[in-house]
């Protein structure tokens, strides 16, 4: 299904752009834009995903649609894959000239480092934006094909009653089940209230057998 395509790369993408935010990492400028936009159109295709996977078997331009948002899902998880390993260089390169910093040797990166930093990134961000037009493409067909949305309350069960008191003129049938278990439940009192009974007389007896024998109560 295309929604197990979907929904990882809208996670990834949502958890390395925390994670920038977190580590304070710009590391590819000036395509904030770009995945806020990829945000929103992956949300808006997974509302019709559900009826898009249906209408696929019958209509085969639905499921061109389909196999253009699993290629461009594809190229965004190549994409996603390739700025979180940027990232984790990029941080892993400050940590060791803190290092060498805390060791006051002296080190200088070398311009060509730079250079390549700035390459990769400027590749990265062309990247994404790319995948954002293809994905805005595909955002935009979806309403050509007159999906319906996917709704939680349509497959909702309906929910249970919390009471714990029933409605006898809702309970129907096995009333001879219930006679059974009442006559049950009379038969074992009448037991226990014998018992009680017979307890009752026993110390009585014992009490006057106590006092006849000179014992005080």
């Amino acid at each position: 299904m295309a929604d197990a395509l979907v929904s990882p790369i809208l996670d990834l993408l949502i958890k390395i752009g925390a994670q920038q935010v977190q580590e304070e990492v710009n590391l590819v400028v000036g395509v904030k834009n770009q995945v806020d936009k990829l945000k929103s159109n992956l949300i808006d295709i997974q509302y019709v995903l559900e009826d898009a996977e249906r209408k696929q078997v019958k209509d085969k331009a639905v499921r061109v649609w389909l196999d253009k948002l699993k290629d461009v899902c594809y190229d965004m998880d190549d994409v996603l894959d390739e700025w979180s390993t940027a990232i984790l260089t990029w941080e892993m390169d400050e940590e060791n000239t803190r290092s060498l910093k805390k060791m006051r040797c002296s080190f200088m990166r070398s311009p060509c480092f730079g250079c390549n930093q700035v390459v990769r990134r400027r590749d990265i961000a062309l990247k994404i934006k790319a995948v954002s037009e293809k994905l805005d493409e595909i955002a935009k067909e979806k309403a050509m094909y007159g999906f319906q949305l996917y709704k939680a309350t349509d497959h909702e069960l309906p929910r249970l009653s919390r009471t714990s008191l029933v409605d006898d003129s809702s309970v129907c049938g096995r009333d001879d089940e219930k006679k059974s278990v009442v006559s049950m439940l009379l038969a074992e009192s009448s037991q226990e209230a014998q018992d009680v009974d017979w307890m009752a007389i026993t110390m009585e007896k014992h009490q006057w057998r106590l006092q006849l024998e000179g014992f005080v109560i």
